[in-house]
């Protein structure tokens, strides 16, 4: 690219920064991708997409959302509880999100709290959401008008400034938020010193 278009590209990657952060990686969209996924290993044959093309091919997102709707209304169904979520919006509800704080005292909070929370709760009652941007480089060559190229980093005083996406959730049933949201205020702190103590003894 020319030294024309930086401040161009500085603005392509940093409005890209913000998709990702706000909404391709939007609390209760990935929450909802859980209970699809949930609802999907349930429904399925053996919790799988069938591999026969036409098979594959025959099952849309019209059947699939049929199927939610009718579990949903159908407490007989063993999908019933999971396609509720989906059709009901009763999706669970954020606990904990990864913050900057809590990585001076674990490299990965939200992963402690989660396991712990699990232990205490039970694994159908908690879920953890975890995603980290992979596409894009910020790294590429400028042509300067000397002639010159120089690499983006180097001359770019926003891209190197500009974070790498990391966004964790811990996600619990909303029936016990509250419950589980004050068991959390008093325990975080030993939450992520025994967590690290143990990951330490290994």
């Amino acid at each position: 690219m020319e030294w024309g278009g930086l401040q161009s590209a500085e603005a392509l990657l940093m409005a890209r920064y913000f998709m990702y952060s706000q909404v391709y990686f939007h609390r209760v969209r990935m929450i909802y991708d859980i209970h699809l996924i949930d609802f999907l290993t349930k429904w399925l044959p053996n919790g799988r997409f069938s591999t026969d093309l036409d098979k594959h091919l025959s099952l849309t997102d019209n059947e699939i959302t049929a199927a939610i709707l009718e579990a949903a209304s159908t407490p007989s169904q063993p999908e019933h509880e999971l396609a509720k979520r989906l059709a009901g919006r009763e999706h669970f509800r954020v606990l904990y999100s990864r913050n900057r704080k809590d990585l001076d005292f674990h490299p990965y909070p939200a992963l402690a709290v989660y396991r712990a929370a699990k232990k205490r709760f039970g694994a159908d009652s908690v879920r953890i959401a975890n995603r980290r941007d992979q596409g894009g480089k910020l790294e590429f060559p400028v042509l300067k008008d000397d002639n010159k190229v120089v690499l983006s980093l180097t001359e770019s005083e926003v891209l190197p400034k500009l974070p790498a996406i990391a966004i964790d959730h811990v996600y619990v049933d909303g029936a016990i938020l509250q419950i589980v949201k004050k068991w959390l205020r008093k325990n975080l702190r030993n939450v992520l010193d025994t967590e690290l103590e143990e990951k330490e003894e290994l």
